[in-house]
């Protein structure tokens, strides 16, 4: 059954792994508790607690499949599947298989299996949750060190892995001082307090008087845009609706101080704001061939959407709510996967949205605040993401983006913290750029030192 193979050291053995090892798949129990009693005593082994020792259920025992420190656990289903861990007293997760090397150095057995991760990741079976490939999993060649070999190679990699491990945990300190380092910045530029020369040195515009000329400009539009409809037009153009003087003058009593020659604002007083909606899908002559660019919150993870993937017909535009947006349209994701809600991006085409987007449209005045306006809601993305509500998908909506506070300054100050800001911003992204190819050819050689090992070659 065991065979030795030619490129490995005579003294060395190798084996498929589903030979060898004893593995389990595991299972979700008949009763869990969030809470450990007398009764719920045994803890429910899931991701989290192999790789980070936190325990989220307990079980009375009832239907288990029981794991063991001395065993390995390796991620079965999901996104990450191929991860491995060191194994725990408990009951085995569903999404977990536990994994025996019987009269093996453990650690010789879990390096072994690091070894293939990415292999196993990217290989994973299925189309909606991925798993495991058993067939690949299975069927690896398991090298087989004599045991005084295995010792050397585990302590070997223990100590290669101790200085990668430090290296790694200072370039990632050094990418969390820089996002801090980022944040200040931002904070300090949309207080005021990056323009205080600027402001020494230059004469700045009147606020209520720009708030003046955008609301002008706004209402000429409307009457423009009023004349040229027609009686069969369905779609209405959007009145100029800002804040009333007194909760603009509360607004400046219950913020952060700024300049004298500031104001606090809602983003409602230098825009109009809309939003999408989607045809129904089921409907064909609502995309099929259609023309007119229609987006969905996804594309908010470019800084600049030149582009559209997906296209309505007319007779979808007519028979909906949608509105086209001109370019410099700024488009903010009220909700989305992951980390899209709350992102902010620029249009460059024009575009109509669905109703996971909030258009935010500037006149010929306001629009020179947009480069602005689009860098503070990046600086404000986490508080913003913080503003949601809902269930399981918290939402923004366009209410609360209406009325996000602004510090608002001239256009000419405006244009120079922009311009700050730019700069500053570019060095940082490319010292982070730079950190994250270190840390991926840091990835590389562990993978290659790991390879090389199973591969016979003494470098241990």
């Amino acid at each position: 059954m065991i065979k030795t193979k030619s490129f490995l050291p005579d003294d060395w053995n190798i084996i498929k792994l589903g030979k060898f090892v004893i593995n389990e798949k595991g299972k979700k129990p008949k009763n869990l508790s969030k809470s450990k009693s007398k009764k719920f005593n045994i803890p429910y082994i899931d991701i989290q607690s192999f790789e980070k020792g936190i325990i989220n259920s307990w079980t009375d025992g009832e239907g288990i499949r029981e794991c063991f420190d001395t065993d390995f656990l390796m991620v079965w289903d999901g996104s990450r599947s191929g991860l491995v861990g060191k194994g725990m007293n408990g009951a085995l997760g569903s999404t977990l298989v536990r994994i025996k090397f019987p009269k093996v150095n453990n650690l010789y057995a879990y390096y072994f299996l690091k070894s293939k991760y990415y292999e196993i990741n990217k290989k994973a079976k299925g189309s909606g949750t991925p798993h495991v490939d058993p067939d690949l999993l299975w069927n690896y060649d398991f090298p087989i060190a004599p045991l005084k070999t295995q010792e050397r190679i585990v302590s070997f990699l223990n100590d290669e892995f101790k200085k990668i491990t430090l290296i790694e945990d200072n370039l990632n300190i050094t990418k969390k001082k820089l996002k801090y380092f980022r944040q200040s910045l931002m904070n300090n530029a949309f207080l005021g307090r990056i323009s205080d020369s600027w402001r020494k040195k230059n004469k700045c515009g009147n606020i209520d008087q720009l708030l003046s000329k955008i609301k002008i400009e706004y209402e000429e539009i409307y009457l423009e845009e009023k004349k040229l409809l027609n009686k069969k037009d369905k779609k209405k153009p959007k009145k100029f609706v800002p804040s009333d003087p007194e909760a603009l003058e509360l607004l400046q009593k219950n913020l952060d101080t700024i300049p004298k020659q500031w104001k606090w604002v809602r983003v409602k007083d230098i825009s109009i704001l809309g939003t999408g909606a989607t045809p129904l899908k089921s409907e064909t002559k609502y995309y099929l061939n259609g023309n007119i660019p229609w987006l969905t919150s996804g594309a908010l993870n470019k800084n600049f959407i030149e582009d559209c993937d997906e296209y309505i017909t007319k007779e979808a535009y007519d028979k909906t709510n949608l509105r086209l947006y001109p370019p410099n349209t700024l488009l903010l994701a009220m909700y989305g996967e992951g980390k899209t809600r709350g992102k902010c991006s620029e249009l460059k085409i024009k575009a109509t949205t669905n109703q996971a987007i909030a258009a935010i449209v500037m006149n010929r005045t306001a629009s020179k605040l947009k480069k602005y306006l689009k860098l503070f809601f990046q600086k404000n993305y986490y508080s913003l993401r913080e503003k949601a509500s809902g269930g399981v998908q918290p939402n923004l909506n366009l209410d609360i983006i209406k009325n996000t506070p602004v510090p608002l300054c001239s256009i000419e100050e405006a244009n120079f913290i922009v311009e700050e800001l730019e700069k500053k911003i570019s060095v940082i992204e490319n010292i982070h750029d730079s950190l994250d190819e270190q840390l991926k050819e840091i990835e590389y050689y562990k993978f290659s030192l790991l390879r090389s090992i199973f591969l016979g070659k003494e470098i241990y």
